[in-house]
C-alpha cells in the first residue's frame, strides 16, 4: 500500500516537473504532451491498483471477522493479566495434567491460529525479499 502510494506521489511529481521544464524549454511541447501522456497513464493505473488494494484488504478484513470469529475471541483476552471462568472456557479447549510439575494447556482453534502465523509470515518473508516491508511499519 505504501509503496503505491509513494509511486502515485512521484508521477503527480513528475508531471508538475514536467510542466515547469517545459516552461523553463527544457523539453519541447510535443515532448511535453508525449511524457505528460505517459506519466498520466502511469499515475491513473498506479491509482486504479491502489484503489483495488484498498477494497480488496476492507474484503479480507470483512471476511476474515466472518470466517475466523475466534479472532474476536482471542482479542478480547490479550491484555489479561488472570484467568476466570469465562476466558478459560472461550479460550482452552482442554489441560492435560502429566504429573505435580507438569501441564499441557491445549487451546481452541490451535490449527487455524498455527496457519495464520505461517500465512503472515511467508507474506513477510515475500515483502522483504522485494523489499517493501519496513520494520515497524
Amino acid at each position: 500500500m505504501l509503496v503505491l502510494h509513494e509511486e502515485v506521489e512521484k508521477y503527480k511529481d513528475l508531471k508538475t516537473r514536467l510542466y515547469q521544464d517545459m516552461l523553463d524549454n527544457i523539453v519541447t511541447r510535443e515532448e511535453y504532451h508525449e511524457y505528460n501522456r505517459r506519466f498520466t497513464d502511469k499515475l491513473h493505473n498506479a491509482e486504479k491498483a491502489e484503489r483495488e488494494l484498498e477494497q480488496r484488504k476492507e474484503k479480507a478484513t470483512a471476511e476474515g471477522k466472518r470466517e475466523h470469529p475466534w479472532i474476536e475471541d482471542f482479542k478480547c483476552y490479550q491484555n489479561i493479566t488472570q484467568l476466570d471462568r469465562k476466558a478459560v472456557v472461550t479460550l482452552i479447549d482442554k489441560v492435560i495434567v502429566y504429573g505435580k510439575d507438569r501441564l499441557e494447556i491445549c487451546f481452541k482453534y490451535a490449527d487455524e491460529i498455527q496457519e495464520m502465523t505461517e500465512a503472515a509470515q511467508n507474506i513477510r518473508e515475500m515483502e522483504e525479499r522485494e523489499g517493501r516491508f519496513k520494520c515497524g511499519a
